[in-house]
């Protein structure tokens, strides 16, 4: 049975909803524990006024999250790609997913990020 357009722009969407389902969680979970466990990442300044950097911060956490689930995004889309009929089309659709996931892990980075 052949596939309706829209079907398959909704199979080609799919991974993208493991963004959706992890925003929430891990926003509550970097307010409420990574920003205690390991600092906001916001400057601070010791009595002298000299700048004290932290070797690890919830910024640090966030960006390498969002990276992974970038790459989980990829993962499942080239699983999904086999699926597609021709070599240049599982490329391209798999490119795309990644640099869509890219931009979509950069921009809630930028949200969630303390400062």
């Amino acid at each position: 049975m052949k596939k309706s357009p829209f079907q398959v722009l909704l199979l080609g969407l799919l991974p993208f909803l493991l963004f959706a389902l992890v925003v929430w969680p891990y926003q509550y979970l970097n307010e409420t524990v990574l920003v205690e466990v390991f600092g906001c990442g916001c400057p601070q300044i010791d009595e002298n006024g000299n700048a004290i950097e932290s070797a690890l911060n919830a910024n640090d956490i966030t960006a390498v999250f969002w990276l992974v689930i970038a790459i989980l995004v990829t993962i499942i889309a080239a699983i999904l790609a086999r699926r597609l009929p021709r070599r240049w089309l599982r490329i391209l659709y798999v490119l795309g997913v990644f640099l869509l996931s890219l931009v979509m892990a950069k921009e809630l980075y930028r949200h969630m990020m303390w400062m």
